[in-house]
This record gives C-alpha cells, sequence and structure tokens, in this order.
C-alpha cells in the first residue's frame, strides 16, 4: 500500500516565477530546487511557493524586498561561473578545435603546394595579428591549440591523404571504373607512373588519382602530337622561342629589365609566360605573348645577345603561325577539359578541329589569313612569302593526318541519335529489350527533367542503371571510359609545381601532398580527430 501512495505522490515542476524567490533548479536534477544566494538544494517536496518564500524570509531575510533583475543577475553570474568539469570540458573542446583548424589549414596548404613551412612561418604570424590586432584578443592560448609546424602539417598531410586514399578504393570497390595510365620523367630523369581513376557517383562523373609510383627503369618521355608535327624549320623555331623566354625568365635580374622595358615603352604586357616542358598547351600562351612583345624581346638582346637576336628575327613569320596554331589548340584543349567531358564530346571536338584544319590549308594556300590573326598583322607589313606559306601547310596536312591516325577509334565510334536523345522516333535503331527500355524510358515523367539541363545528366540518374540495364550497358562507355589524357597532364604539371627548388627533396611517391594537390575528395576529418591524442604544438 505504501508503494502505491509512493508512486501516486506528484512530482513538482519548476516555474521561471520560482525565480523571484531566488530559486532555480539545481544543475545535477531539474527536479530540485536550488537556491541562489546559499546554493542549497531541496528536495523535491520542498517546490511549492509557501516552503520557498519560508526560506527566503527566515535565512536570507535581507533581499526579501530585491526585485527579479536582481535575482536573474545571480542566475547569470552563476550559469557562467567554472566548476572544475566545465573547465575540463572547455580545454578539451578548444584542443579539439585547434586540432580541427590544423587538419584544415594543412589541408589548404597542401592543395595551394606550398611547402610545408607556411603554416608556422606565414599562417599562424597572420592569425596572431588578425587575433591581436582586429579581434583584440590574446592569441598565445589559440596559437598553442593549433600545431602547424612543418613536421606537424606532414603529417596531418599524409594522415588526410591516406583518409581520402581509403574513401576512393571503398567507392571503386562497390562501381565500375576505368583506368588510366601514363607515365613521365622526373627533373632526376627518374621514371614517374601516374594512374587515374574515372566512375559515376552521385550521379555525376568523377575523375580521381588513385595511385602515384616511381618506375625502376628511366624514360626518355614521350613528344607531344604537336611537337611530332613540326618540321625541322619550325621545330628549330619554337627551340629558338623557348631559348629566349628562358633566358629571360630563369635569371631574376634578366626578367626585372625586360619589365622595366615593357613598362617605359607601355607595352600591355609586362613579362613572358615561362614555358613548361610538361604540359604542352602552355606553349599557345606562351607563344601569343612572345609574339605581343615581339619588338622588346629583340631589344631587350640588342647588345646582350647578338646571335639569338638575329634568329629571332629570321623566324618571326614563323612565331606568328606558331602562335596562331598554337592558340586554336588551346581553344580545342578547352573543351576538353573537366568532368563532365565524355567520349560524344570529344569525338566532337576533335572531328570539328580536323575539319578546320581542311580550312586553314586551302585558305593559307590562296594567302587568305584571316584565320590566322598574328601572321595576318604581320602579312600587312611585309608579304608573307610563298615558301613560308608552303611549310606551313605542309605542317597542317602533316598534323591532320596524323592526329586521324591517332583518333581513329574515337573518330569511327558510332554514336546512335536515342543516346543524344532519348525522346526521339528511334524504332528502326534498336530491337528487343533495348527497344523495349528505350519506350519505358521516353514515358517515365521522373527521368525527363534532367534531360534538360544535359543528355549526361540524364543517363547518369541511378534510376537509368538500376531500372534499365540494357540501356546502361550501352551507354555507360560514353561517360566512364577516359576521353582525354588531360588529367595525367595535369597530373604531371602537379608534379613539376611540387619538386620546385624550394621543395627538390620531397618524395612525391611517397607522401600525401600530391594526391591533395589534384584529388577533389573530401577527407573525413571528424574520423582523424577521433583517432588522435590531443598535443599542443611545442
Amino acid at each position: 500500500m505504501v508503494t502505491q501512495q509512493q508512486a501516486k505522490k506528484k512530482c513538482r515542476q519548476y516555474s521561471v516565477e520560482y525565480l523571484k524567490y531566488g530559486v532555480v533548479s539545481a544543475p545535477q536534477n531539474q527536479q530540485q530546487p536550488m537556491c541562489l544566494l546559499c546554493e542549497k538544494v531541496f528536495s523535491n517536496e520542498a517546490m511549492k511557493p509557501s516552503r520557498l518564500l519560508e526560506h527566503l524570509t527566515k535565512i536570507h531575510s535581507d533581499k526579501v524586498d530585491k526585485n527579479i533583475a536582481y535575482f536573474q543577475s545571480l542566475r547569470e553570474k552563476f550559469q557562467k561561473r567554472k566548476t572544475i568539469g566545465n573547465m575540463f570540458a572547455s580545454t578539451s573542446q578548444q584542443s579539439t578545435d585547434g586540432l580541427r583548424a590544423s587538419y584544415n589549414i594543412s589541408l589548404l596548404i597542401a592543395r595551394s603546394g606550398k611547402p610545408h613551412a607556411i603554416g608556422e612561418e606565414l599562417i599562424l604570424p597572420a592569425v596572431r595579428e588578425v587575433l591581436h590586432t582586429g579581434v583584440h584578443k590574446s592569441p598565445d592560448q589559440i596559437m598553442k591549440a593549433i600545431p602547424l609546424s612543418d613536421n606537424s602539417v606532414q603529417r596531418r598531410v599524409d594522415e588526410i591523404a591516406e583518409n581520402i586514399e581509403e574513401t576512393l578504393c571503398n567507392n571503386l570497390a562497390a562501381t565500375e571504373f576505368s583506368l588510366q595510365i601514363d607515365e613521365s620523367t622526373l627533373p632526376g630523369n627518374e621514371s614517374l607512373l601516374l594512374a587515374y581513376v574515372r566512375f559515376v557517383k552521385e550521379e555525376k562523373s568523377v575523375q580521381e588519382l588513385l595511385f602515384a609510383r616511381q618506375l625502376k627503369t628511366d624514360t626518355k618521355g614521350e613528344q607531344h602530337l604537336v611537337a611530332e608535327n613540326l618540321s625541322g624549320r619550325l621545330y628549330k623555331s619554337m627551340n629558338t622561342v623557348i631559348t629566349a623566354v628562358n633566358k629571360i625568365k630563369a635569371h631574376s635580374l634578366n626578367s626585372r629589365l625586360f619589365q622595366q622595358l615593357c613598362i617605359d615603352n607601355d607595352e600591355e604586357f609586362e613579362r613572358l609566360l615561362l614555358h613548361t616542358e610538361v604540359r604542352w598547351l602552355s606553349k599557345g600562351n606562351c607563344l601569343k605573348r612572345f609574339f605581343s612583345l615581339f619588338d622588346k624581346v629583340v631589344e631587350f638582346f640588342q647588345d646582350s645577345n647578338t646571335g639569338l637576336c638575329d634568329d629571332l628575327k629570321n623566324i618571326k613569320d614563323d612565331i606568328a603561325y606558331l602562335s596562331d596554331i598554337f592558340t586554336k589548340f588551346n581553344e580545342v584543349n578547352l573543351q576538353l577539359q573537366g568532368n563532365d567531358v565524355n567520349l560524344i564530346k570529344v569525338k566532337s571536338a576533335i572531328s570539328t578541329f580536323l575539319s578546320k584544319c581542311k580550312l586553314f590549308k586551302r585558305n593559307l594556300a590562296r594567302h587568305e589569313l584571316c584565320q590566322f590573326p598574328s601572321l595576318c598583322e604581320l602579312d600587312k607589313e611585309k608579304s608573307i612569302s610563298d615558301d613560308d606559306l608552303q611549310v606551313y601547310c605542309a605542317h597542317l596536312e602533316e598534323l591532320q593526318r596524323d592526329m586521324s591516325e591517332r583518333f581513329q577509334d574515337l573518330l569511327l565510334l558510332k554514336i546512335q541519335d536515342w543516346v543524344i536523345n532519348p525522346f526521339l522516333d528511334v524504332s528502326n535503331e534498336e530491337t528487343g529489350e533495348a527497344e523495349e527500355e528505350l519506350i519505358s524510358i521516353q514515358n517515365d515523367i521522373e527521368l525527363s527533367p534532367k534531360f534538360k539541363k544535359s543528355y549526361q545528366d540524364f543517363w547518369l540518374q541511378q534510376k537509368i542503371s538500376d531500372f534499365y540495364p540494357v540501356l546502361w550497358n550501352k551507354v555507360k562507355i560514353y561517360f566512364i571510359a577516359f576521353p582525354t589524357s588531360y588529367l595525367v597532364e595535369r597530373g604531371f604539371s602537379a608534379v613539376a609545381l611540387l619538386l620546385s627548388k624550394q621543395r627538390n627533396r620531397l618524395r612525391i611517391t611517397e607522401r600525401g601532398d600530391l594526391r591533395l594537390l589534384l584529388i577533389e575528395f573530401q577527407p573525413d576529418v571528424e574520423k582523424l580527430i577521433s583517432l588522435h591524442q590531443v598535443h599542443p604544438s611545442h
């Protein structure tokens, strides 16, 4: 019977009106009242106005006349007061936040390609200055909580790279992907192998670095398409330009003198673009800028290197032509970059360029130079000779022939009309299950909105592979296969950036820097933090 009475006993709830008696809920138990004045905790039975008023009157008679604002102030002070428990909690939170900042900043450093020492040499001093000058807070405690020494950043970079690699491999284990492998030569003549994967993730085409490995055998490298098709004369002209650019850019004094020469003559550009052998398409930008500053380059070498000066004057026509043709290659290159590029788009871009090559060759042979603006500009000063035009026509013809052979498989790739527009009448193109699935797709109103954006977004919808497997098996090659070698070109450029003079001892295949510079996957920083015991920077 007593047990039943206890079960029926009413549990009183705290009311905000009790604050006028100087009472709040006890921090340890919200069902018990606590006096703010003496911090005495009462039983739940005492949580009624008469009992609370009695305590205030008898024990704190001098506070009976205090208004509600007084007790609100006491409550705020009590809540802000530090206890041993919340002091440890606060310290732990600051350490975790500092570690989180260390990971995030290390990721930013790696993706910028900067040396790890920049964390301690620049970022921390910059944060210190912002806190001290802009926020007016002491930065010492915050600085100690963010480990950004050279070694700390390297560890963070390696840990993040391992985490991303694990995530990438888990994705690959559950999906179809294509693999692209290429090799190039490091500055020390070691051979480097890069491997990329391409797959569909969350209805998007994704391309990521899988691994980088150093090969035991050396390689002389591979000449790229445009360089292969340069005749002896054009190849020599190209090397003369590169020699001139490197003589100016490779020495800081020459570079400053050349810049001042351009400024004094009100030139549009004040510097040359340094050509790098890794990414051949940089030749387009280099040549275009070089031709724009041709007169100033010749003037610069007039006294310091008369032989090179005379060589440049003799090949001005060739420089104009090379500037124009490489600019056109750059335009094609822009169409072949990005995750949304596929075999269909690449076939269209290459076919278009090959057709234009025929037009360029025909017009050059007729001395019609409208497609070559630099050459056309030069022709107004002095007529381009027929012998020069014949050399350029021969180059275009050889280029067209070689590209046609190199991209033969792509150019012969048959693309059905329904791949580009699945809502066409395709009764004559497919039979059997494929035709049946096409009919179903054309009447699937949930799929059609994505087609308004692009055919690629339409086919990469998860529902396509789940419910229309026959059609998906026919179209997936267009979106999963690597359409170009742009990624490995970009990868080798990243290697050249990382192995700069300041970082030439970086073990590129053993560290995480290259992966973080190239990959778009985001790391699971919270998981990395949970695996760490927090240590402040020393």
